[in-house]
């Protein structure tokens, strides 16, 4: 299967976005997770196609190689919260971050993530 028709790998460029989030924000040891997992094999492989979407894991390859970042795969169903949150964000029309707090949302996903 052709990646650029990937469903999976249309979520690269939130990864993107992540990254250049915790690179302005001075955050670094960090571990960004997605449930992208074709994405986040290629990008912990260091390759990309010629697609469009190469492109953007190109831009990712050459900002994780700079910085103490690294991309892991989390499952969906182990991951409530990040789930809620990105269907919360399909309403939102700008960009919000959360740090050191819960949205109300999903307050009670906390638990089920922890207990998982």
């Amino acid at each position: 299967m052709d990646t650029f028709f990937s469903p999976q790998l249309a979520e690269t460029p939130s990864i993107l976005h992540g990254i250049r989030f915790v690179i302005e924000f001075g955050l670094f040891h960090v571990i960004i997770e997605s449930d992208a997992k074709q994405a986040v094999d290629l990008i912990n492989l260091g390759k990309a196609s010629s697609t469009d979407v190469g492109t953007v894991i190109d831009n990712i390859l050459f900002l994780i190689k700079r910085f103490p970042i690294s991309i892991a795969f989390a499952r969906r169903n182990a991951n409530y919260v990040s789930c809620s949150l990105a269907k919360f964000a399909l309403f939102m029309f700008e960009d919000q971050f959360l740090l050191e707090i819960c949205h109300p949302s999903v307050d009670g996903l906390i638990f089920a993530d922890c207990n998982g």
